[in-house]
């Protein structure tokens, strides 16, 4: 049991650290933390854009869980392929992000930006299985 006076000292029922991330995991974190964060400032009193939003973060969160629980050893060579189309991605989201007239041009970026970290994540869970 962990001691409730001293949360930072293990207890013996302490969960593990979570295993080390590989950079591309880092970074691919990192930056679906900023689109978030981007997200969470669009504000429009229209109902459906709040929606549209709170569903983007909704697949943000999930990226990151994913990302997080993959326990790789190194970046495959897939991954670093996709790291192009993420970074374009992630390029074209902040210019949106510079020049935003319309919240729906937002979540259409993260939109984007979601669909190159998915082939990243799939290039990962293909290493998983393999390993």
């Amino acid at each position: 049991m962990p001691n409730p006076s001293n949360p930072d000292e293990p207890g013996s029922g302490a969960t593990q650290p979570a295993s080390p991330k590989t950079p591309l995991q880092n970074e691919t974190v990192d930056q679906l933390n900023a689109a978030a964060d981007a997200l969470r400032g669009v504000s429009d009193t229209d109902l459906s854009i709040y929606r549209a939003a709170n569903d983007r973060l909704g697949a943000i969160d999930d990226r990151i869980s994913t990302l997080l629980n993959l326990n790789l050893v190194a970046d495959t060579d897939a991954m670093v392929k996709a790291m192009p189309g993420i970074q374009q991605a992630r390029g074209e989201l902040e210019s949106v992000l510079k020049n935003i007239s319309k919240a729906g041009e937002v979540i259409n970026g993260v939109a984007k930006f979601l669909s190159a970290v998915d082939v990243l994540i799939q290039a990962a869970k293909v290493a998983v299985t393999v390993a």
